[in-house]
């Protein structure tokens, strides 16, 4: 355990050094940003009705562009770039020579992209606040000082949504990590992203496409906000195999 979280905090250390955790930071902070432009330009679209609650709104707003465009992009950018350190400056080879085991390294590079994917939603979550506090101070008719924010509905959907990411984390880690090419990885992320946009709207049977999951969170029932949802039991499982499938494909490729 000691040697893993040495190797995590390695692994911390060098994300450091790319665009991983700025793509964290600029990536949460930009859809709040840009529906905060929206309605201060436009306030008068989105003005409440007499005792509606403008703060539910917002949040299906910001949601919608992430679900169906933000998170996937940056959960193919973001795993492309933790893995693409080690394959940009050839150095498996060199990781493997030191006294640290395949399953440490795996286990580290998971951890890191888990972590940032997970401080990315709690950084959306925190600017979204911030863009609805702001805009009550700047657009007073827009009533978001007059009414109180569902904080517990809305972390209770970010923690679902989250689950909805990790069978396409599980898929794309590994992807980033069997291509050596930054752009090949990338490529074929968009195009799973295309495809997904596309099934959802066109194939009932979408639902076994992970890349699909963040859209169906969002379209799903709200009366199953406290349980997980027949598409995030999939992502779940999807995660385990695929991270599993995943360890040993990448522990007979890179043989050190």
């Amino acid at each position: 355990m000691a040697t893993l979280t040495t190797v995590y905090q390695t692994e911390l250390i060098k994300s450091k050094n790319t665009f991983a955790l700025w793509l964290v930071v600029l990536g949460a902070a930009f859809v709040p940003f840009l529906m905060f432009l929206i309605y201060m330009n436009k306030w008068e679209n989105f003005l409440p009705k007499p005792g509606e609650n403008p703060w539910n709104q917002f949040f299906i707003a910001n949601w919608q562009v992430v679900s169906f465009i933000f998170i996937p992009f940056f959960i193919v950018l973001l795993c492309a770039l933790v893995i693409g350190i080690e394959h940009k400056s050839n150095s498996w080879k060199h990781l493997f020579t030191l006294p640290v085991s395949k399953f440490s390294v795996y286990t580290s590079k998971l951890s890191v992209v888990l972590s940032l994917v997970l401080f990315c939603y709690l950084l959306f979550v925190l600017f979204l606040f911030m863009s609805g506090t702001l805009l009550g101070i700047l657009r007073p008719k827009l009533a978001f000082l007059s009414h109180t924010p569902n904080v517990a509905g809305l972390l209770q959907f970010a923690g679902k949504s989250l689950v909805a990411t990790l069978g396409m984390v599980a898929v794309h880690f590994w992807l980033s990590i069997r291509l050596r090419n930054l752009i090949q990885s990338v490529g074929i992320g968009l195009v799973c992203i295309v495809t997904a946009t596309i099934l959802f709207q066109r194939w009932e049977n979408a639902v076994y496409f992970p890349y699909t999951y963040t859209m169906y969170t969002l379209t799903g029932d709200k009366e199953s906000l406290h349980s997980l949802s027949k598409h995030e039991m999939y992502s779940l499982a999807y995660f385990v195999v695929v991270i599993g499938l995943g360890y040993v494909d990448f522990s007979r490729f890179y043989r050190g």
